[in-house]
This record gives C-alpha cells, sequence and structure tokens, in this order.
C-alpha cells in the first residue's frame, strides 16, 4: 500500500510538472520596473523577439492571482500592474494610425468612426478606475475623449517595437507616432476598448475601491448594515466596492 501511494504521488508530481506554467492574461509588454505592492513576477520575452529589438518584458500574474474560480478575470490589483506597465509608452504619444481586426472589441462603434476619433489624438493620461484601464485623449491641448479598456478573460495590453509580431490573437491596434504600436490582444475575444467623451458614463456607477481612501472599516461596518444579502455577492457587486472579484472576495472570506 505504501508503494502504490508512492507511485500516485510521484505520477501527480509529473503531471503537474508537465503542465507547465499557469495561463496568464493582462499581460502587458511594457518597459521599465515592477510597480511595487503587486504579487508578480517578471519572465524575459520569448525567443521569437528580435534581438537587436528593444528588451520587452512580460508580466505574469503569481499563481495566487490566477487559480480558483473565476481567476481568470483580472481584479483591481492586476489591472493596476498592467496600466502601470504600459503608461511610460504611451504618455505623450500621438495615435497616428488603427488597425481593427475584430469589430466588437469596440463595444458598438463602427471602425471609421472608431478611426475618426483616434487618429490624431495624444495619450495624455493612463489610469484606472477599478477594473477598467482608461486613456485619456487630447487635440491641440483641449480634450478630445478617452478610451476606456477592460480585459476580461484573456484579454492583454501590449506596446511593442514595429518589428515585433504581436501573433494571431491582437484583436485592435493603435499605431503610435513613435513607431511603436499599442496592442489590445484576446484569445476569446470578450475583452473591450470603448471610445466615449465622457469615462462616467461606464464608470459613473462604480462604487467605491477597497484602495481608496473612502473606504475603511467604519464605513464598511455601516454600509453591511444597510443591506440584507448574502456577503460574498455583495463583495462582488461593483456598484457597491468596485474592483473585487471571486479570488479576493474568497480570500477575505
Amino acid at each position: 500500500a505504501r508503494r502504490g501511494a508512492d507511485r500516485a504521488r510521484q505520477a501527480r508530481t509529473t503531471a503537474v510538472s508537465r503542465m507547465g506554467p499557469p495561463r496568464s492574461w493582462g499581460v502587458a509588454r511594457g518597459y521599465g520596473s515592477t510597480p511595487t505592492g503587486v504579487a508578480s513576477k517578471l519572465v524575459r520575452s520569448p525567443p521569437s523577439t528580435p534581438l537587436d529589438a528593444p528588451r520587452s518584458y512580460h508580466l505574469r500574474p503569481a499563481l495566487s492571482a490566477c487559480e480558483g474560480p473565476g481567476g481568470d478575470v483580472p481584479e483591481l490589483p492586476e489591472v493596476e500592474t498592467v496600466v502601470r506597465l504600459v503608461r511610460p509608452r504611451l504618455v505623450g504619444r500621438t495615435i497616428v494610425g488603427v488597425d481593427v481586426r475584430w469589430t466588437r472589441t469596440l463595444g458598438g462603434l463602427g471602425r471609421a468612426r472608431f478611426a475618426r476619433a483616434v487618429v490624431g489624438a495624444r495619450v495624455s493620461r493612463v489610469w484606472r478606475r477599478a477594473k477598467y484601464a482608461v486613456m485619456d485623449l487630447e487635440r491641440d491641448g483641449g480634450p478630445a475623449g478617452h478610451l476606456v479598456g477592460h480585459l476580461r478573460m484573456t484579454g492583454r495590453f501590449q506596446v511593442d517595437p514595429p518589428d515585433v509580431d504581436p501573433g494571431p490573437y491582437a484583436r485592435l491596434s493603435l499605431r503610435l507616432d513613435d513607431g511603436h504600436s499599442f496592442h489590445f490582444v484576446d484569445v476569446r475575444k470578450f475583452g473591450r476598448l470603448w471610445f466615449t467623451p465622457e469615462p462616467q458614463r461606464l464608470l459613473g456607477r462604480l462604487g467605491p475601491e477597497p484602495l481608496g481612501d473612502g473606504f475603511t472599516a467604519e464605513w464598511l461596518a455601516a454600509e453591511l448594515k444597510r443591506r440584507a444579502r448574502q456577503l460574498k455577492p455583495l463583495l462582488l457587486d461593483q456598484a457597491f466596492l468596485a474592483g473585487v472579484g471571486n479570488i479576493y472576495a474568497d480570500e477575505s472570506l
């Protein structure tokens, strides 16, 4: 019996080792250092990257951020990491071209209207609200709308040199004035990048964030007393608490 148990453990270990690293999403191919305080690790780009191209990195969330029910969907800390990685490569850049390969990624806007809205606009700011990444656009020093992105299950942002192929799952590409391109890569096509004149149309109903100044123990206690709901569904309600998903709700409980 002991030998049988040993063989079973060895078989499980072999199977796990063959599985390789966990699936990752929200990969931001950026330049610079990793934000502190976020569970993540850096791994070098695959060998397909040209040797003479600038160094780029894939950000792969740690295993604890990928496991469990709903673990394929990025939550607030992972989206914050993605935003911090792409921000230095986008702020100050002007969009000079658009290539839309999957129209539904635009969230209902046609390709021609999307191109007219963003081509010639300059990215003035990149920030995050809950699980959304937001790019503020400007023209001639004045506001020119916003790009609001949600990675959903398999989406990721990449900023690559012109000689780097983003692969077959690039659904949307924005060509920048420095020769690089911003790619929205999404295997399962659930991610979205909306253009909107006013981001509050998409973000206005979101509740406070767990890392925001308005989130305190006193606020949480008072809000829980006002509601008669199961605790986990309440934590997942983005109008009540924005940015929390299955992983962190399970961990907190």
